[in-house]
């Protein structure tokens, strides 16, 4: 089959190439080796049929597996507006009551990576009016803080009840509930952007418009809350005044209790990646009843680490990534926040920082050949959401051939992915990252990236 100008057209590109080599293989099983094949000396082996996959199951829309999860009436022009979630005020262990309001947003502008030495400094400085001023400017208005945690895989039955918009018994996860226990306060509203909650989540086409606009959510949040777990303690925890040890004591133990609890880890959900850079501002790491700033819980456990000796002092498995770094071959090593989330999760010096110069370099997008390292160490329910967890991370290329569609299946979704990467960047690199262990769909062509495969690099 010759190739034809319209190769390149995005809409075509899974299909064409399949199609090319479909032909190609039918065409040698019907015919049999051509002459040249014939003349070699060493003819070419017979290729087996291709194995009969049985029909693609209809993915089921989630009203239907949470029967408790009808989606408010509340309308939305999700190509400049967004819901914001306001938490009424309450005390601990009583019902949970929410409203939606909508609330119109910037979209228009691109928008870019801050810089991770003005995202880093101290929380001292937000308190002088200049600054504080000049931070809000960037920020909606009104102002909502954007919640980054994860959704978890419960099933049905273990769902929790909360008051949305007049609906009681709306389903949500029960790390999402216990989140919104600890975070609501007793007096005032708290406003907030949940994408569970935002999200008509059953709306496919409201749905693609809001995860593009993702990166602006977050970038013009007035704060970003990562919400790592809960705990069981209810009593107020030592403050700083009561003994600087006894505090780090409390932090780290809520923090071994939050991770160890947690049924699914934060550290390695495929969105973090995107909302922690688009933070203005350093995320507030909340757990148990701790809020603690991420600057000041990495020194909190590098504090530990050191008075226990070193490295492994956090016994939990599940975030030995959070100590490693702190000491290396019995010497202090740099504590800067944006390089201590962990190598063995999340490489976020590779995200903010040029690790040759240690300068921030171009904080525009990077695309997707700079952040394939996440296609292993990140995880998405939906593994659509691989690529599209991406979307405001890409660069403008990139978003020109990225189509945000629930209704793609997965194959197309990868495989226009790896098209595009190899278009935009002009070669063929892209491809190294094809595997040919196991791939996590059966339908998937040989040729396109198994983004979804945590064993493909």
């Amino acid at each position: 089959m010759e190739p034809t100008d319209d190769f390149h057209t995005d809409e075509e590109l899974a299909r064409r190439l399949q199609a090319e080599w479909d032909e190609e293989d039918q065409y040698y099983l019907s015919h049999g080796p051509s002459e040249e094949d014939e003349n070699d000396e060493v003819p070419a082996p017979k290729l087996p049929p291709r194995p009969n996959l049985p029909p693609r199951p209809a993915a089921q829309p989630r009203d239907a597996q949470h029967p408790n999860r009808r989606y408010p009436d509340v309308p939305l022009d999700a190509t400049h507006q967004i819901r914001v979630l306001e938490l009424q005020p309450g005390r601990y262990g009583g019902d949970i009551f929410c409203t939606l309001v909508v609330q119109d947003l910037d979209l228009s502008t691109q928008p870019t990576i801050p810089d991770p030495k003005i995202k880093s400094r101290p929380e001292a400085d937000f308190d002088k009016p200049e600054v504080w001023e000049e931070y809000r400017r960037q920020c909606a208005d009104p102002p909502y803080v954007a919640l980054s945690y994860t959704w978890g895989d419960p099933k049905p039955e273990e769902q929790k009840p909360v008051n949305l918009h007049g609906i009681d018994g709306f389903s949500v996860t029960p790390n999402l509930h216990a989140c919104l226990a600890r975070l609501r306060k007793r007096e005032d509203a708290r406003r907030l952007w949940i994408d569970q909650l935002c999200i008509h989540q059953d709306n496919l086409e409201e749905r693609a418009a809001q995860v593009r606009a993702m990166a602006h959510i977050y970038a013009q949040a007035i704060d970003v809350y990562v919400w790592l777990g809960d705990t069981t303690t209810l009593n107020e925890l030592p403050n700083e005044a009561d003994g600087a040890w006894a505090y780090r004591r409390a932090v780290f133990d809520q923090l071994q209790e939050a991770v160890n609890r947690a049924a699914s880890s934060w550290w390695t959900r495929a969105w973090v990646v995107q909302e922690f850079m688009m933070a203005r501002r350093e995320p507030m790491m909340c757990f148990g009843l701790c809020q603690v700033r991420w600057s000041n819980l990495v020194e909190t456990l590098f504090t530990i680490s050191k008075e226990r000796g070193g490295v492994g002092a956090p016994s939990a498995d599940r975030f030995k990534h959070l100590a490693k770094g702190f000491w290396q071959e019995g010497r202090q090593v740099t504590i800067d926040p944006i390089k201590l989330l962990g190598s063995d999760l999340l490489n976020y010096a590779s995200m903010g920082l040029d690790s040759k110069e240690d300068k921030p370099f171009d904080r525009g997008p990077r695309g997707l050949a700079n952040y394939a390292w996440t296609f292993t160490q990140t995880q998405a329910k939906d593994p659509r959401d691989k690529v599209y967890s991406l979307y405001g991370l890409m660069t403008d290329d990139e978003k020109v051939r990225t189509t945000v569609d629930y209704s793609k299946d997965v194959v197309k979704v990868f495989s226009e992915a790896t098209y595009t990467a190899m278009v935009v960047n002009g070669h063929l690199g892209f491809m190294r990252h094809v595997s040919s262990r196991k791939r996590s769909d059966p339908y998937l062509p040989s040729w396109a990236v198994d983004f979804a495969s945590r064993r493909a690099f």
